[in-house]
Formats: structure tokens, sequence, C-alpha cells
């Protein structure tokens, strides 16, 4: 996905989201989405890991999942370097592990938060 941000989520239910991006929404070419490698930056600034700009990759995701997990518990956007005393367990843990790259995919998080992936 590479812009994993609260504004890019929409809430179907207290129980149901689904992630959407509009950012890039634009005909490939147009002044509106020119057709350089300078032309945009991927991903949101404080969501997104260092050193992963222009790729696509999965640890981009979950770098930000744990910026908007930080987010939905704090009220802040992590543009600044979060404060682990802010989160109580378990998404102190969670976060950090998040923007430490130390999980593989959305499972491993959901399961570490007692969650469970709706079908």
């Amino acid at each position: 996905h590479n812009d994993v941000t609260a504004s890019n989520v929409l809430v179907c239910s207290p129980s149901r989201c689904k992630l959407s991006d509009f950012a890039m929404a634009g005909k490939i070419g147009s002044p509106a989405f020119p057709n350089r490698p300078d032309a945009f930056r991927m991903g949101t600034e404080g969501y997104r890991a260092q050193g992963m700009i222009r790729e696509h990759r999965i640890e981009n995701d979950i770098f930000a999942l744990g910026g908007l997990i930080y987010e939905m518990v704090t009220g802040n956007r992590p543009n600044q370097p979060p404060v682990r005393s802010e989160l109580r367990e378990p998404f102190a843990t969670v976060v950090f592990r998040c923007f430490e790259l130390g999980y593989s995919n959305v499972l491993e998080i959901l399961e570490d938060l007692g969650l469970q992936l709706l079908q």
C-alpha cells in the first residue's frame, strides 16, 4: 500500500474498516501526475520508514501501521519520535516493534494486540 495513515482508513462499522488511498489518483503523465521519478515521495512523513522512501515493501506498511496505532492511542501524529511512556501495553510493545521492523506480517501484529482478522 505504501501510505498507511489515519486519513486512508475508511471506518465501515465499529468492527470493520478498509484501507484506501486516493493520493495517486490521476492520469499518468498529466500535470497532476507527472511521469518523473522525482515527482513524488511514497508514503507520508512520520509514517515512512527511513531509507525506504521509493521502495514498495511490506516493511513500509509495518512501520506505518505502528504510526497509525500510535496515533489512534495517543491522538498525536507520529511526526516526532514517539515516547514509550505515552503508551500502555500492549500498544507500546507493538508500536515500537513496528518501528523496529520486527514483524513480518500484519497477522503477527494482530496476534500481539489480541485481535483477529475478520474475513
